[in-house]
């Protein structure tokens, strides 16, 4: 039989330490510099020095994967934002996850993946819907093909991580 490598009651001592000091401590609003873009509809931020990094998650859309068709396009979109500016992140909810819009200046990125075709709307999300819709009628981005793969089916089908 094997032996757990932590009790029961050290995994709730842990949880309840991170749950009492983060992510509740992150004010609503913060600047950020983005450390890492695994996908682009999940970022990795540093919220001050020596401060730990957080994970946020843009709220309203899902991102292509990496591997996926215009997967790269989307991060490069946000890279090229990052380079110029410092990120403004607005949390919608303190999760896990955390879910927010992030802002480059006056430049949503949550509407701006939309807009351009790299991003879907998600359907608890209204703000972004016609958005979609002015993309899909251009056929930019996305929606150049006939039938974009969504990233939850592309997750399922093509067996990627996430």
């Amino acid at each position: 039989m094997l032996r757990p490598i932590m009790s029961a009651s050290v995994i709730v001592g842990i949880g309840a330490l991170l749950w009492r000091y983060w992510p509740r401590r992150l004010p609503h609003t913060f600047r950020a510099i983005i450390v890492q873009i695994p996908r682009a509809d999940r970022l990795i931020v540093c919220y001050g020095y020596g401060l730990p990094l957080v994970p946020i998650h843009l709220w309203g859309v899902a991102a292509p994967q990496p591997d996926q068709p215009f997967g790269e396009q989307a991060i490069a979109l946000i890279a090229t934002l990052n380079a110029q500016a410092i990120a403004q992140v607005e949390i919608v909810q303190h999760g896990p996850p955390i879910l927010a819009f992030v802002r480059f200046e006056d430049q949503k990125v949550n509407a701006l993946l939309v807009e351009r075709g790299l991003a879907w709307w998600d359907r608890y999300a209204p703000d972004f819907e016609i958005a979609e819709l002015r993309a899909r009628l251009a056929r930019i981005g996305l929606w150049q093909t006939s039938d974009p793969i969504e990233p939850w089916r592309w997750h399922s089908t093509m067996g990627s991580s996430d």
